[in-house]
């Protein structure tokens, strides 16, 4: 699979539409839809999808990311089965993967893995002294702040 490939499905396809497969959305603004997360029990909608940028985000579980990790965990499939329906519904074809494309992949995952140690390492004090620098707690979610340990 390209890279390319991959964006071009992202930009034919509506999140909305495959969302709405799952759950029922409301409209909550210009571009914004909301509902009930699927991914935790709730009785007031926290679930916001982002249709002009194409992600979704709940604000009750943390649960976020485009339409192929919504594909992913709504189905406990991997990025490569997510690839091959959204191609296959978008009239995209998606050949297998190559070096380039892994290595961006891994770097992809490892960022990943990078980003939860450094957002796990906050802890009370710390965001007490971001808020004290004038971060909101919003700035510290919406930019995914995290924190390093002396001992990293």
């Amino acid at each position: 699979m390209s890279i390319d490939a991959k964006e071009k499905i992202r930009a034919s396809i509506d999140i909305a539409e495959v969302v709405s497969e799952v759950v029922s959305l409301q409209t909550a603004g210009k571009g914004q839809l909301k509902g009930l997360c699927p991914f935790h029990n709730e009785k007031t909608p926290s679930f916001h999808v982002n249709q002009d940028r194409g992600f979704y985000y709940c604000f009750g579980c943390g649960a976020k990311g485009d339409v192929f990790d919504f594909l992913m965990q709504t189905q406990g499939i991997d990025f490569g089965e997510s690839l091959r329906i959204l191609g296959q519904r978008t009239g995209i074809e998606v050949s297998p993967p190559n070096q380039t494309d892994l290595k961006k992949r891994d770097l992809y995952e490892l960022n990943k893995i990078a980003l939860k140690y450094f957002r796990d390492n906050l802890n009370d004090e710390i965001i007490g002294y971001l808020l004290n620098r004038k971060l909101s707690q919003e700035s510290i979610d919406k930019f995914e702040i995290g924190f390093a340990l002396d001992s990293w």
